[in-house]
């Protein structure tokens, strides 16, 4: 605006001076006029030159400012478009008819290029025929380059950055670990030391978390559960070498009786999301095998253990065990009476484990009673042999319901699913904090969310007879262990003897010191040896089994008895640990119609085929080893038929 006004200053004095002289001019011709006759041709010309001198003056001054102006603004420009490129990493190049650069934009000449200048462009390796996107290497870095035939131009981008930051991501493997913390309750009902507690617990995985520079969450919506992810080569040494899970116990030393910390971890090269989802189920394996331990998914699938549980043997001895131990006594004593139930159609493992904790509650002094009606052949062979005052013990729903009261509670055995248990009605009426469920199976993606803090499943454990044995072993007094019902000893041995197979499957030094502790209780092993003897009527139905047997990929045994054979539910699981003894069978199917009128499958496996997967796919469940599936009589036969046997072919690996 300045050099404006001053050009406008310039053109008005130019103009006076003019004037001025013009007019001296003609007062001096009118004045010698009258002498020589020339004076009006003189003046006329000095007039004209003039004119044209100041004109030409304007002019100059005119564009003298313009390129002072214009040049101003170009250098100004050229500034801001330099900084602009190099923050965005964009240049351009120009080219002219003849295919030679004739411009190179200044951020472009910084990085070195102003060699090409001049030089023809189809000799610098970029095709400026394409319209795509095209990649171009030049002194070690990444380019994205853009060109516009139509415009003479191509445009290039800087994306080394982008491409070393997507290559360890592509290289990468990237780490979820979840996290639950257990709190005893005299932590719970003392909000400070709570308070205190979960602090450290917070600040040391925040302190790890940056360490290996991850980040750190509170899943808020989970309680008691945090997540951290980071790249695994970063974080790998101190989890396997357990330097992470360590520092997290010595940060809560001081509770460190009344705290239990689980971990589960998935590492690999997949979506965050699905790792998350993995570090998750990991976490409630580590739950379920008593926590103080980090179970870890590695990038092939495979189940690795770190921490104090990482052997392969209960962790009933852990600290989780101690914590439920202590708030399951603390709900029995405030309870008016227990209910103690198990599956539909019991076995030996659900008569065993539910007796003995009959005996656990008794010597609480509370008043408690087992409901269980229906009955597995062998559970009831044990039945029969029980005393009168056991018998008494065991009651049905309908009578369970008139002994109800708002201070019940209700013990769950051998299952984690309540509507599989014999008091299901019962369970309906009562609150979940009402609930206690000891398990030994593996839980369902589904199932698990559901479950309380009253919860105790150990996977790693035989039976659910053996998590109680291992209860009384540790916690009762000496002179309670001493009192224990040698019916009830002899009914946990059963239960650890079925679900072992005969001691041959899932045992651990904690199955062997359950079984000592039976023994030094005067459990009856006689007595358990008749249960598990055949009837001569087994043998007709093992004779029609073989007559439908079939071999799948030579390593596979399914076999599906006559729809009209009515068989017990125990006697199909015989079949198949049967079947399973043959030289490289990996796994056996025995499908029958059971007593209870349904169509039950047993699987069992040697290890090399996960049996518990496959019957989770066919809407069962169960172990590793052993697990089955069944349906209700109203389903076609053939067609479930078909359904395992298009398992067997095609999803078994």
């Amino acid at each position: 605006m300045k050099k404006i006004n001053i050009l406008k200053m310039l053109q008005f004095l130019l103009g006076l001076i003019l004037l001025s002289i013009v007019a001296l001019l003609v007062i001096d011709v009118f004045q010698s006029s009258k002498t020589d006759g020339k004076a009006i041709e003189i003046v006329l010309i000095i007039f004209f030159f003039l004119s044209f001198f100041l004109l030409g003056l304007i002019v100059f001054a005119f564009y003298w400012m313009r390129w002072k102006t214009t040049n101003s603004i170009i250098s100004s420009l050229n500034s801001i478009d330099s900084s602009q490129e190099e923050f965005f990493n964009v240049g351009s190049i120009i080219y002219n008819d003849d295919g030679k650069i004739s411009f190179i934009s200044p951020w472009l000449l910084k990085e070195g290029m102003n060699k090409f200048l001049g030089t023809k462009v189809k000799n610098i390796g970029i095709n400026i025929e394409s319209t795509k996107i095209q990649k171009w290497n030049y002194e070690n870095h990444d380019w994205e380059v853009l060109s516009s035939k139509e415009d003479k131009s191509i445009l290039l981008r800087d994306v080394t950055h982008n491409e070393l930051l997507k290559d360890i991501i592509i290289k990468s493997q990237l780490c979820s670990i979840s996290l639950h913390v257990s709190y005893s309750k005299k932590i719970n009902f003392n909000d400070s030391w709570k308070s205190e507690a979960s602090l450290k617990i917070e600040q040391t995985l925040q302190e790890w978390a940056n360490k290996v520079n991850g980040t750190f969450y509170h899943l808020k919506l989970i309680d008691n559960t945090y997540n951290i992810y980071f790249r695994w080569e970063e974080g790998e040494k101190d989890i396997r070498d357990e330097i992470f899970f360590n520092s997290l116990k010595s940060s809560i030393s001081k509770f460190l009786n009344d705290i239990t910390i689980s971990a589960g971890a998935s590492f690999g090269k997949g979506n965050i999301l699905d790792l998350k989802d993995k570090s998750l189920k990991a976490l409630e394996i580590s739950k379920n095998r008593g926590g103080d331990q980090l179970v870890l998914e590695n990038a092939l699938g495979e189940i690795e253990y770190l921490g104090e549980s990482s052997i392969h043997t209960q962790s009933n001895t852990s600290q989780a065990l101690r914590i439920f131990y202590s708030n399951l006594v603390d709900d029995i004593k405030n309870s008016k009476e227990v209910f103690i139930t198990s599956h539909k159609l019991a076995d030996l493992d659900s008569i065993g484990s539910t007796l003995g904790m009959y005996e656990f509650t008794k010597t609480l002094g509370k008043t408690a009673y087992i409901i269980l009606d229906k009955l597995g052949s062998t559970a009831t062979d044990l039945y029969n042999k029980l005393p009168r005052s056991l018998k008494d013990k065991f009651i049905t729903e309908v009578e369970a319901r008139k002994l109800l009261s708002n201070r019940s509670r209700i013990i769950i055995m051998d299952t984690s699913v309540a509507s599989t248990t014999q008091a299901s009605s019962i369970i309906r009426k009562l609150q979940s904090e009402k609930i206690t469920i000891i398990d030994h199976h593996r839980v369902g993606e589904d199932t698990y969310k559901s479950l309380g803090e009253r919860t105790f499943i150990d996977t790693a454990s035989s039976s659910a007879s053996e998590i109680v044995v291992e209860m009384m072993n540790l916690f009762l007094t000496k002179d309670n262990r001493s009192k224990i019902n040698s019916f009830v000893a002899t009914s946990l041995l059963a239960g650890i003897k079925l679900d072992t197979k005969g001691l041959t499957k899932n045992t651990s030094d904690s199955t062997h010191n359950s079984i000592l502790f039976l023994l030094n209780n005067d459990a009856d092993t006689n007595m358990v040896n008749e249960l598990f003897l055949l009837p001569t009527s087994f043998l007709s139905v093992k004779n029609d089994a073989l007559k439908n047997i079939k071999t799948i990929r030579a390593k596979f045994l399914f076999t599906a008895l006559p729809k009209k054979n009515i068989i017990d539910d125990e006697v199909v699981a015989i079949l198949a640990d049967d079947f399973l003894n043959y030289k490289k069978i990996e796994a056996s199917f025995v499908l029958a119609r059971t007593s209870d009128n349904k169509y039950k499958l047993s699987i069992r496996s040697n290890g090399k085929v996960n049996a518990q997967l496959i019957a989770e796919s066919l809407g069962g469940g169960g172990h590793f080893n052993s697990a089955a599936a069944s349906w209700p009589i109203v389903i076609d036969y053939e067609n479930i038929i078909k359904k395992i046997t298009k398992q067997i072919n095609g999803d078994i690996q």
